[in-house]
């Protein structure tokens, strides 16, 4: 399942989030990996980072639970590929 939370109101969305975390947190007893990238961060490569993050298999989780804040700052080429990456995922495999 993919959300997008965006609009002006960012403490909402924040708040948003949270609750959508804490959630999580509480319907999967062995919760799931949690990873968090911010794509405001210019230093960082986030397409690597994500096709890494949805590569890697953990031996505790089953299930991963993947936050790409800032996601409209990246360029138009970075969004497509993360889109590309996601599709191909789609049926679970690596990509």
């Amino acid at each position: 399942m993919i959300y997008f939370l965006y609009g002006e109101d960012t403490y909402r969305s924040k708040e948003e989030l949270r609750g959508m975390i804490e959630k999580n947190k509480k319907d999967n007893t062995g919760w799931v990996d949690f990873i968090r990238i911010d794509a405001s961060d210019k230093q960082a490569d986030v397409f690597k980072e994500f096709k890494q993050a949805i590569n890697t298999v953990s031996m505790f989780s089953e299930k991963k639970m993947m936050i790409i804040e800032n996601v409209f700052d990246l360029d138009d080429d970075d969004q497509d590929k993360i889109l590309e990456l996601l599709k191909k995922s789609k049926n679970g495999g690596k990509v």
